[in-house]
């Protein structure tokens, strides 16, 4: 029996653990038969593990199911306990684990999926209202424009015919109330209009600057959820050092008691064939 066979399903768990933190994917039966009977060098405990792990990979390769892989390589399946996963461990164990470690990354990626379409959503209503803001300004323009024009042609308009030059200074003294006023109302048309923009001009800077405070904030909780999952990663990594440790000095453990067994047993071996001389 190799020290494989005595490792508690704390242990096993352990070990499952670390490997999907640190390498982000789930760890199934095959991969933990190979990463379980591995001592701390990635050397394989024993030539029959070592032929038994590259059978598995081979008939996992060759079935759908990992089931049946197992059950090639190993033959039936025990009733009370799971193969590879060390002692203690039932059936009900490893789907109930299996089940919580995959909806503890769905919805992780679910979160971060969400966060990054809100952040991309507020993004795209700004680039909006920068368009807005940018087509305003173009109508301010040509709206001031348009009035300087109709200014100036009813100024300086050109006479069509100088013999109106006399009719015209006649009525000069009526016309020019009469202008005065029509110029009094294209000024305020213009100046309601320039207001009426300006008016609209800030109210999508104020909308601006506050999806651009949206978008901070989106982008800070991002950060801060990235830092969380790099503590945790971190703790995997100092959990990753315990373990292998734990399992160099379980082995030491392991080998002085089969060691001082061994001597023991020759022991008794040399005194019963004193005992059974005549």
């Amino acid at each position: 029996m190799s020290w494989y066979g005595s490792l508690t399903d704390e242990f096993i768990f352990d070990m499952l653990l670390f490997c999907e933190l640190r390498y982000g994917r789930e760890y199934s039966r095959g991969d933990m038969y190979a990463v379980s009977h591995k001592d701390a060098k990635g050397k394989f405990v024993n030539e029959y593990a070592r032929q038994k792990a590259e059978l598995l990979q081979v008939e996992m390769q060759n079935t759908q199911c990992e089931n049946e892989a197992f059950f090639k390589v190993f033959g039936k399946e025990h009733a009370g306990y799971v193969r590879s996963m060390g002692l203690g461990i039932t059936p009900s164990r490893i789907s109930s684990h299996s089940t919580r470690s995959a909806s503890s990354s769905i919805e992780a990626n679910e979160k971060m999926l969400k966060m990054q379409a809100e952040i991309d959503s507020l993004k795209e209503k700004a680039s909006q209202v920068d368009f807005l803001k940018a087509q305003v300004a173009f109508l301010m323009q040509m709206q001031v424009q348009n009035s300087r024009d109709k200014e100036l042609a009813t100024v300086a308009s050109p006479l069509k015919n100088p013999c109106e030059s006399l009719h015209l200074r006649r009525l000069a003294s009526v016309a020019v109330p009469f202008e005065a006023v029509g110029a009094a109302r294209i000024n305020f048309h213009s100046t309601s209009s320039e207001l009426a923009l300006l008016q609209r001009n800030a109210e999508l800077e104020a909308e601006i600057k506050k999806l651009r405070k949206e978008v901070l904030e989106q982008k800070l909780l991002l950060l801060k959820y990235k830092s969380t999952s790099e503590a945790q990663l971190e703790e995997a990594r100092t959990r990753e050092e315990w373990l292998i440790k734990s399992n160099e000095e379980f082995k030491q453990e392991m080998n002085k008691k089969a060691d001082e067994t061994q001597k023991m047993m020759q022991q008794m071996m040399e005194m019963i064939q004193r005992q059974a001389q005549p």
